[in-house]
């Protein structure tokens, strides 16, 4: 089984350098979004993954388009949870900022990394166990940026501790799953992309 994962495209940014709720991608992220279509059209995708927050759906859908593959949506996929980040006082947000943007966002309702690890371990598993459901062998997983540094950690025996930022907008990382263990085989390839 070869699972795709793929960050989503460039995405809105508030003037606070978070992504606004409900934030949908830039005409770049569009682009990428069309890109990543076109790179994995001709690999026989069998079935679409994808966090429910707007901008993986948005990156998903000219994939979406150009199978006719319908998307499962998994929640258990999205980004860490940040809780009430978005409506702290801008000395706050900032605050988090400065620190590295380590995650931990209990104080504001959100997820700290461990529990965020715990969650995403967890959701690929079901994501793996989904895959064989549906018989399926080739699957693009749409998806965020600490999601998937969680994954590769997890496979490679390591806690999560990656920057958010080691997947770039658009980037292409695949894991393949055969009897029942994974391998990264690749990580955040962006070749497909226009100046990739």
């Amino acid at each position: 089984m070869r699972l795709y994962l793929i960050r989503h495209g460039e995405t809105v940014i508030g003037p606070d350098r978070l992504y606004p709720r409900g934030a949908g991608l830039t005409r770049r992220g569009a682009a990428q979004a069309r890109s990543i279509a076109g790179a994995l059209c001709g690999l026989d995708i069998d079935l679409i993954v994808t966090s429910s927050l707007r901008r993986a759906y948005e990156t998903a859908r000219p994939l979406v388009r150009a199978t006719g593959v319908r998307p499962l949506v998994m929640p258990s996929l999205n980004e860490i949870y940040v809780g009430s980040l978005w409506d702290a006082p801008a000395e706050a947000i900032q605050e988090v900022f400065d620190s590295g943007w380590r995650p931990d966002f209990v104080r504001f309702g959100g997820e700290d990394a461990s529990q965020f690890e715990a969650r995403i371990t967890g959701a690929f598993q079901h994501l793996v166990q989904t895959a064989r459901k549906h018989d399926a062998t080739s699957v693009a997983v749409f998806t965020h940026g600490g999601t998937i540094n969680t994954v590769i950690d997890h496979i490679h025996g390591r806690p999560f501790t990656r920057d958010f930022s080691a997947a770039p907008n658009g980037s292409i990382s695949l894991v393949q799953v055969e009897d029942g263990r994974p391998e990264v085989a690749y990580a955040f390839d962006v070749g497909h992309l226009a100046g990739g």
